[in-house]
């Protein structure tokens, strides 16, 4: 034919052949970018063909695995999947290319986000060696015209921020035990939020739903008179820097119910965030009351008690005495009894029968009637009946005496006894006169 079209055509031939040597090598170099991309991500990746050939395998694989990649491209048959599960089995980047319900159903818990899908899996021992916990994502490979051409796997190992969060966990379901148990609760005020976060035991006491509180919400629960000093407590811990620790009764919104509440609380500047803890004292607050209650009956019923009563220590310090005491004694108050000894007033002869009996109610053999002799404060002879018994008083074992003064009983009993001597021995007299 005509020299010029044929060698025009020739032309558009090489055109045509340059071009597409071009998009060859681009594409070549591109691939070489995506492998080197893949090569150095800091996450442990592999990728596969539709047909499950490994086509990349990076560095951070071969450390997490000890596997070298010249060792495992290129091959098939769920190759990839032995480092990690020591058999060959589908894994997550196949369920990207082809959904299978066995294989869906050996993870814990798949999420999909269109189509990339995530895991997590803990292995008892992975690479024989450890416990290990990881974190799996897998999505499609397209190529430029937008079809999947194969899968890619990064694989992530979270077991040290696993093992945070799983202490962090019984750290929290320790606290909440805590609370439980000591039926208390913290709580954190937000200057700049204005919220309050409450923890589970809080809310509990102050019988609010779950979720954030307004300050205004806080501050309806205490009773209304204490809401003076409460914002007073408030000021003088946030601008004066001092000790937040304040007692307060509160009414549940949830069952109108009076509590008595202890709080405690500090002031971070740097957050501006006020952390604090409370405590339902109500049930100490009424042992305490019916404790107050139940010592003014005793003291009652003892300082008006007609027999003397003493409390004293086992060494025979008088830690109490009723006014019955200090008339059966002779002693003008009962204060001034407190703090000495009664031994004082034990007549030499008694003195070591007294220490005997301590010694024998120290013991726990109490509760049994002996007598003693005994010197007044204005030093006149008494006889005594007394009758000692351990209790607990101040924190501490001690024993609680009750005397009597006997000292006519016996000088009665004395006297009759020598009565009835003189008539024995008159009657005895008078039988020998009788008879001789």
């Amino acid at each position: 034919g005509e020299p010029k079209p044929q060698f025009a055509e020739l032309a558009h031939k090489i055109h045509l052949a340059v071009r597409q040597r071009r998009a060859a090598a681009s594409i070549l170099n591109l691939e070489r970018r995506e492998a080197d991309i893949i090569n150095f991500l800091p996450d442990a990746t592999v990728a596969i063909d539709t047909q499950g050939v490994v086509i990349a395998w990076n560095r951070a694989m071969v450390k997490m695995t000890g596997i070298p990649s010249d060792q495992i491209l290129g091959k098939g048959n769920f190759e990839y999947s032995i480092p990690f599960y020591q058999e060959r089995r589908p894994i997550l980047i196949d369920l990207v290319l082809k959904e299978d319900p066995v294989t869906d159903g050996k993870y814990p818990a798949i999420t999909r986000d269109g189509t990339t899908l995530y895991s997590e899996i803990t292995f008892p021992h992975f690479n024989n060696i450890r416990k290990a916990t990881f974190w799996f994502t897998a999505s499609p490979l397209y190529d430029m015209q937008g079809t999947i051409i194969g899968a890619i796997e990064s694989i992530r190992e979270i077991t040290e921020r696993k093992q945070g969060e799983e202490g962090l966990a019984r750290s929290r379901e320790r606290l909440k035990r805590a609370e439980q148990v000591s039926g208390s609760g913290h709580w954190e005020f937000d200057f700049k939020t204005r919220e309050v976060i409450t923890s589970e035991g809080a809310r509990s006491i102050y019988g609010v739903p779950d979720g954030y509180m307004s300050l205004r919400e806080v501050q309806q629960i205490p009773l209304s008179e204490y809401r003076p000093m409460l914002d007073e407590a408030l000021r003088a811990l946030i601008e004066d820097n001092q000790r937040y620790d304040v007692e307060f009764r509160i009414k549940r919104p949830n069952d109108g119910m009076i509590l008595d509440i202890h709080s405690i609380a500090e002031y971070d500047p740097t957050r501006r965030v006020v952390f604090g803890v409370l405590q339902d004292i109500t049930g100490r607050r009424r042992a305490e009351d019916l404790l107050r209650e139940n010592e003014q009956k005793f003291r009652s019923l003892v300082e008006y008690a007609l027999e003397g009563i003493f409390i004293v220590d086992f060494q025979g310090t008088i830690l109490f005495a009723n006014k019955a005491a200090a008339r059966t004694i002779e002693s003008e108050e009962t204060e001034g009894l407190r703090g000495r000894n009664v031994m004082e007033f034990i007549a030499p002869e008694s003195q070591q029968a007294v220490l005997s009996d301590f010694a024998q109610v120290a013991q726990g053999h109490d509760a049994y009637l002996a007598h003693y002799h005994a010197i007044s404060a204005k030093g006149k002879r008494i006889s005594i009946e007394s009758i000692g018994k351990v209790i607990s008083y101040e924190g501490k074992n001690v024993d609680l005496i009750s005397i009597r003064d006997v000292t006519e009983k016996t000088s009665a009993e004395e006297a009759l006894k020598a009565s009835e001597e003189k008539y024995r021995l008159l009657i005895e007299n008078s039988h020998d006169i009788i008879y001789t």
